[in-house]
């Protein structure tokens, strides 16, 4: 069991209107601690994100260069792309400046 403080030593009591008073500025208090807290918790995460964007974006591009690169190497083969695109109209003979095919030959 506690022993009572000193008569002299006692706080005042407090009146039901001053105790609210102070429970309504703890709670203000807390609550801006809190989104004080939430806050901070906000700017790291989107550093964190932002630093992420960055790595997809410098992957993508070094994928990109690398395929562009070695394209020729990985697939040497013609896929007939040209050849569908002529029969279509779109493409001249002429205009994949070859000019080894028979067609760009009778056409000069």
């Amino acid at each position: 069991m506690r022993d009572a403080p000193p008569p002299g030593n006692q706080p005042p009591a407090l009146t039901v209107e001053e105790a609210r008073n102070e429970i309504a500025a703890h709670f203000v208090e807390q609550k801006e601690k809190l989104n004080a807290r939430i806050e901070a918790k906000q700017e790291v995460g989107a550093n964190v994100a932002s630093q992420l964007d960055k790595t997809i974006i410098s992957l993508s591009g070094g994928a990109l260069v690398f395929s562009m690169t070695f394209v020729d190497k990985l697939a040497p083969a013609n896929l007939g792309v040209e050849a569908a695109v002529r029969q279509l109209g779109v493409l001249r003979c002429c205009d994949h400046c070859c000019h080894a095919c028979d067609a760009c030959r009778s056409n000069r």
